[in-house]
């Protein structure tokens, strides 16, 4: 548990310390845990400190209660050099999910000699783009209509976010169901507060003029059949950011498909060696 500024950070590491760093950064709503253990694992292999952690009002971090929480996703940026001080490391790799894209962004922009390497997955621009299509409407629906009444239901949350991800994901893998439940029930039993993960949809996402201002080796990552976030997003980012590499999942959705990890880890290891600064330890 990290310590810092009155907030506590719930995180985890594999790997060897003395390696650089490499900070995966999830979405919103949902804990460290949707980063794999056996991901992890194999990033820290290829030569990484591999940390993950819980965002404010998810998994053992931090919550507010529901309706409650002040903070920004300036703030949640801020969360990511409070995580990597914690461990006494002064710059790192990072490697954002969707929500974590926006937040890695906003982190890089706003202190880039902290920030070795970019890869952005399934987000868009902080910028806004005029034009880019929104999440699938029928995903939005249900999101709305399905979402749990009494979030002390297990069995009612486990079921709404193990559809959620079954709707979320593309055509190309089919979906393992079990193992999406079992990491929901790990969630939820896990969670200080089951509803203060709602909190999440209340910051504004847009950074004017940030990306075009990144310099650091930056990739992203995107399914070409993303419904929460149309590759056309990811499109756009890569367009914003100098000499960014745009990587485009056939039939790949909002999703972390246990197939693609080997791709995936490829990528983001080739992103990381084109830093030109090491990922140091702070004194």
């Amino acid at each position: 548990m990290i310590h810092a500024d009155g907030i506590d950070l719930c995180a985890e590491d594999f790997g060897d310390p003395a390696q650089p760093a490499l900070l995966l950064v999830m979405g919103a709503q949902a804990s460290m845990l949707w980063w794999p253990k056996d991901f992890c694992e194999r990033l820290a292999e290829r030569g990484f400190h591999v940390i993950r952690y819980d965002h404010r009002d998810i998994g053992r971090s931090t919550t507010y209660g529901l309706g409650q929480a002040t903070y920004d996703l300036s703030d949640l940026a801020q969360d990511v050099f409070r995580v990597l001080n914690g461990f006494g490391i002064r710059s790192a790799n990072l490697v954002g999910f969707s929500m974590g894209g926006y937040l890695v962004q906003a982190a890089a922009i706003a202190q880039p000699d902290r920030v070795a390497s970019l890869t952005i997955w399934g987000a868009g621009p902080l910028d806004d783009v005029p034009g880019l299509p929104e999440m699938d409407a029928d995903l939005l629906n249900f999101l709305m209509s399905a979402m749990p009444q009494d979030w002390t239901d297990e069995d009612a949350v486990v079921a709404f976010h193990v559809e959620g991800a079954r709707r979320m994901r593309g055509d190309r893998f089919p979906f393992d169901e079990p193992a999406h439940t079992e990491l929901a029930r790990a969630e939820f039993n896990r969670a200080r507060d089951r509803a203060s993960a709602l909190n999440h949809a209340s910051y504004d996402t847009q950074h004017p003029g940030g990306a075009a201002t990144l310099r650091m080796p930056t990739l992203i990552i995107h399914g070409d059949s993303d419904p929460v976030t149309p590759v056309e997003h990811g499109q756009a980012l890569a367009a914003l950011i100098p000499d960014a590499r745009l990587m485009v999942l056939d039939g790949v959705g909002h999703e972390l498909p246990a197939p693609i990890w080997s791709t995936v880890i490829d990528a983001v290891v080739t992103n990381a060696d084109r830093a030109n600064i090491g990922c140091e330890a702070s004194s």
